[in-house]
């Protein structure tokens, strides 16, 4: 499984930080955004699934995906 960084800082940003504009759908607490932070994880430590993201925000994710690593 491939996973990103999700977080609420109001720190420092990076260029291909996402904000996510659909919380609701996320089970997430506070307004949070993507970090571009990629990682992978074997399925068998993930326990369970709190939400996801809604269909826009994917899109968003996906685009920037794209041209991170198309250039």
């Amino acid at each position: 499984t491939l996973l990103a960084m999700i977080t609420t800082s109001g720190g420092a940003s990076w260029e291909s930080d996402i904000s996510i504009e659909n919380l609701t759908p996320t089970g997430l607490p506070a307004p949070s955004l993507i970090r571009m932070k990629l990682f992978t994880l074997d399925n068998r430590f993930l326990i369970r699934c709190i939400g996801h993201l809604h269909t826009k925000d994917q899109k968003r994710v996906h685009r920037v995906m794209r041209n991170e690593v198309l250039g």
